[in-house]
């Protein structure tokens, strides 16, 4: 292609590093894709290499392309994570999450597990690691890493040299922030520094992960110690009386095989595996997780019962492969306060408690039981048959399939933000259908501050329309702050329809801001006042078992100052409303004065919980009642809120 530092020659070796630059990125781009240990290493090692490649081992007589060609690719390689980084950065911002000194300390390597080994041969030589695992490469493996070390430094190649110390900088990494010496006595180390000052490894949770890296980086000084111990052992072979009868090449190549081979064959023979104890696959036990994902795709689901091993809900996420149902409960290395919470809610499935506590946090439709799994299951499957506020949908065998309803997303919206995000103002996009409402924040329960859409901004039900709001309460939590969000009237109270009715249908009804809650013979419901939301809301049977143990929950889960709501559509049990009466009487649930139609048979109660004790229920009438509390034309509909945004010019989270 011409003579010598001619342009076209120019050219062909900048394409050559140009192929490498984007084989480089190439290789960069599969290893961060694999894991984030591999993408926070990859991008820690690839600038020491480069930069040790070019001003240690030698001057290249291309430096500055090289240098250039190379920071290109690692820019290449960040454009292209960035987005799939987007979403972890996220949760890591909401969660306000890092990982502690002492989860780093528990989950790194000692020492002697670089000694350990799970090998049939030399897996004995200690009695077992720190935990994470034997890290010993073997002893053929460090000979001739040792060999190539001494190798390239006597040809004046400091590579092997390079990769030696690379696999031994790892491996200090992997020791983790510190190294106990005795007791009450730590050595800093490396990775502390990493962990205080370089972004993204406050959120890695296993420092001897960097071990991976180590036993990467040594083979390349085994593969020179390697080709060492092969070109000794073939120039002897050749000038052997046996090889001298037989072309030069062919005996090269067959030498050069042999050796190979054994070298492999030791190694493999060394570092082969110990007895391995191999646990089952578990398999799903029905296709009640194909029937959730066929019926309603991307719908939420629970699955009951909880392991008291939070990690053993791995199994669920397993059954759901193929189908991809969204999980309250899985495995990770990272568990929300939410699903924390609903662990510790001191109650379980199908208690009322505990069905509130998943309702307030998660978008729940579904609720996956099996039973069989479960010590108690027949007990609980009775107790579900009974609980009003779970439709069964799917049965198979002991695993049933119920639909929760009125979860997350219906009156509310609900989500953890770190303090720092939120700022003195509040914007909140919704649907305009939300006309002559307040909206409402809480930030950790208490009322932060109130905002009106104003008239002007009145646009077509189906536009979004935008609240913005002071928040006068701060958090007085350190950690993630719990964000509730509602929708009241203007005239105080939000809007309550309490229905009941005998004909055509007996029935009651519950709806809260015209969106219907529940409905069924007896209704019971606890409102907070200060709050707008809904404390408790069960449908039940008019009978002793069933509105008797209503009416004693929602009064348990109320507060002074909580209104108690109930109404009844089967009232010919007179004994039955004496009963219940007397106990709204008890706790002190007087009337509020809210406006009861006399109409005769059925039945319907309002009482502010902690007045003086007064006539619990009203007979209203034999063919319908409605107890309303609001303008019915400031109608103050629950509508989903769309999202989040916080500051001027953020983007909406």
């Amino acid at each position: 292609y011409g003579t010598k530092g001619s342009l076209v020659e120019d050219t062909a070796v900048f394409d050559r590093f140009a192929r490498r630059a984007l084989a480089l990125t190439s290789a960069a781009v599969y290893a961060a894709l694999c894991s984030w240990y591999t993408a926070a290493y990859t991008a820690l090692l690839l600038p020491l290499v480069g930069l040790a490649g070019v001003f240690g081992v030698g001057r290249h007589p291309q430096q500055r392309r090289v240098l250039a060609l190379g920071a290109g690719a690692l820019l290449l390689v960040a454009v292209i994570m960035y987005p799939v980084a987007i979403p972890y950065r996220s949760v890591q911002e909401e969660m306000a999450f890092e990982r502690s000194m002492e989860e780093l300390v528990a989950t790194s390597l000692t020492p002697l597990d670089f000694v350990a080994s799970w090998s049939w041969l030399h897996g004995g030589w200690l009695p077992e690691g720190s935990g994470a695992g034997g890290y010993f490469p073997g002893v053929l493996a460090l000979l001739l890493a040792a060999l190539g070390v001494r190798d390239g430094w006597r040809r004046g190649d400091r590579w092997p040299l390079l990769y030696a110390g690379g696999a031994v900088g790892f491996a200090v990494l992997a020791l983790g922030p510190r190294l106990a010496i005795t007791e009450g006595l730590a050595l800093p180390l490396p990775y502390e520094v990493l962990y205080r000052w370089v972004p993204g490894f406050g959120a890695l949770r296993n420092p001897y992960r960097a071990a991976f890296f180590a036993t990467l980086l040594i083979a390349a000084p085994v593969g020179y110690g390697a080709r060492w111990v092969i070109e000794r052992g073939r120039a002897r072979l050749l000038y052997r009386q046996r090889w001298r009868a037989r072309p030069q090449l062919r005996g090269m190549v067959s030498a050069t095989w042999a050796m190979a081979t054994v070298l492999a064959a030791v190694h493999l023979l060394e570092a082969w595996p110990g007895p391995q104890e191999i646990a089952p696959l578990p398999t799903p036990p029905s296709d009640a997780y194909e029937w959730v994902a066929e019926q309603s795709p991307g719908a939420a689901a629970l699955v009951w019962p909880l392991p008291s091993l939070v990690d053993n809900n791995a199994r669920y996420q397993l059954w759901t492969i193929g189908r991809w149902t969204p999980l309250v409960n899985g495995h990770s290395g990272l568990y929300p306060a939410d699903f924390v919470e609903l662990y510790n809610a001191g109650s379980r499935f199908p208690e009322p408690r505990f069905l509130e506590a998943v309702k307030q946090r998660f978008p729940v439709r579904f609720v996956v039981a099996h039973y069989g799994l479960a010590e108690d299951g027949d007990a609980s499957r009775a107790a579900a048959a009974a609980n009003t506020e779970l439709e069964e949908v799917f049965s198979r065998g002991d695993d049933v399939v119920y639909r929760l309803g009125n979860g997350a997303t219906a009156g509310w919206a609900r989500r953890r933000l770190p303090q720092r995000m939120l700022g003195e103002r509040l914007t909140v996009a919704s649907s305009s259908a939300a006309r002559r409402c307040r909206l409402r924040v809480l930030l950790d329960g208490v009322v932060a501050g109130e905002a009106r859409l104003p008239d002007a901004d009145l646009a077509a039900p189906d536009d979004t329309v935008a609240y913005s709001l002071e928040l006068s309460a701060a958090s007085t939590r350190r950690g993630p702050t719990a964000v509730e969000m509602y929708f009241v009237n203007e005239g105080g109270l939000p809007r309550v329809d309490l229905y009941a009715a005998m004909r055509p249908q007996r029935h009651a009804r519950l709806e809260l801001n015209g969106a219907a809650v529940l409905e069924g013979p007896v209704v019971v419901a606890v409102l907070d006042p200060a709050t707008g939301r809904l404390a408790f809301a069960r449908a039940t049977e008019a009978d002793e078992a069933g509105a008797g143990a209503a009416v004693r929950d929602a009064l348990a889960a109320a507060g002074a100052g909580d209104e108690v709501l109930l109404a009844m559509a089967e009232a010919f049990d007179y004994r039955l409303i004496e009963r219940l009466r007397l106990l709204l009487d008890d706790a002190g649930a007087a009337p509020s004065g809210a406006t009861l139609e006399d109409l005769g048979t059925t039945f319907a109660f309002r009482g502010r919980l902690g007045a003086a004790p007064g006539t619990a229920l009203e007979r209203i009438g034999d063919d319908a009642a409605e107890l309303v509390e609001g303008d019915r034309a400031g109608d103050c509909r629950v509508t989903p809120i769309r999202g989040f945004e916080f500051g001027e010019g953020d983007p909406p989270r």
